[in-house]
């Protein structure tokens, strides 16, 4: 167990953060070119390499005890990627990310209504508040403001069931945890996401999707601009889950999970310089809502031990 070390476990959430934020970046930037579906599909193929390689040179076991869990977790998991990275292709990516980043609003809703979990009453402003960013947000974003473009609210609903399933992964998550370690966790849904990566682009393919062509494809990921792209997503995918998971073994939740919400901030600023998205009062007060209040729901988890929080 790594010691105590507040300095050094708040640089690991920066380092996780700008990691996360450059993996949306790399998806933005990729899905110029290719669908989404392709890197997702490089997100957890190259991601997963590693873990097991560490798994065999440890000599860790790879069974799971509770199989049925996992095989739910891994599939919120990857299904909140999948609609996370859709959401990336499709809308500014500032947006995206604020949408996915608000999955504490629903890890306290799906703690009373499907937990069953009492203390969770005193949360409903922070909810509310939450909700109420989302709606600005989106809504805002439809309005001819700051030179914004309007964009399809399915695809920003999307977006945001990205976040449902998200808080569905981590409750499944709080539970796995009484039965396996935290690294066969990530590893069994690396795995998992991939065999999905995999039958969700041979699905598109088979149904003629015309951007999945495969001499398309090959001629994109032949690109060496292209490839190094897909390839930054699944290690930067992979560094921010390391760096996290290093910052939280190192100090308290409620210390360093407030940085964790640098991630939309940096997002933001790359959507501004790199992809050219405006400046917005929706952009910013919605954001800072959603953001404020999801900060304030994942800091008291920590201190009430009945609300599952946010899990590396």
């Amino acid at each position: 167990m790594p010691k105590q070390n507040t300095h050094l476990a708040i640089f690991f959430m920066v380092l996780a953060a700008v990691s996360f934020a450059t993996m949306g970046a790399l998806v933005k930037a990729s899905t110029g070119h290719l669908p989404f579906l392709v890197a997702v599909l490089f997100r957890n193929v190259i991601s997963v390499i590693p873990l097991i390689i560490y798994f065999r040179v440890k000599g860790l076991p790879f069974r799971v005890n509770n199989r049925k869990l996992m095989f739910a977790r891994s599939t919120f998991g990857f299904s909140a990627m999948f609609l996370y990275f859709l959401a990336i292709e499709y809308l500014p990516l500032s947006l995206a990310v604020v949408l996915n980043s608000s999955s504490p609003v629903f890890v306290v809703i799906m703690s009373g209504l499907i937990l069953r979990e009492r203390d969770v009453g005193k949360l409903i402003p922070l909810v509310v508040l939450a909700l109420v960013g989302v709606a600005w947000l989106v809504f805002g974003r439809q309005s001819p403001e700051a030179g914004a473009k309007p964009f399809s609210i399915g695809i920003a609903l999307l977006g945001l069931l990205s976040a449902v399933l998200a808080a569905a992964a981590y409750v499944a998550v709080r539970k796995l945890s009484a039965t396996e370690p935290s690294a066969r966790i990530v590893l069994h849904f690396g795995l998992w996401s991939s065999f999905y990566s995999v039958v969700a682009l041979v699905i598109a393919v088979v149904a003629g999707y015309e951007k999945l062509e495969p001499a398309v494809i090959w001629d994109v990921i032949s690109t060496p601009k292209s490839l190094l792209m897909l390839i930054g997503v699944g290690l930067a995918g992979l560094g921010g889950q390391m760096f996290m998971t290093a910052a939280y073994a190192r100090e308290r939740a409620s210390i360093v999970s407030g940085f964790s919400y640098l991630n939309p901030v940096f997002a933001y600023f790359i959507g501004l310089l790199v992809f050219g998205e405006p400046l917005t009062v929706s952009g910013i007060g919605g954001g800072l809502l959603v953001l404020g209040a999801s900060l304030g729901l994942t800091i008291m988890a920590e201190h009430n031990s009945t609300v599952p929080k946010p899990s590396p």
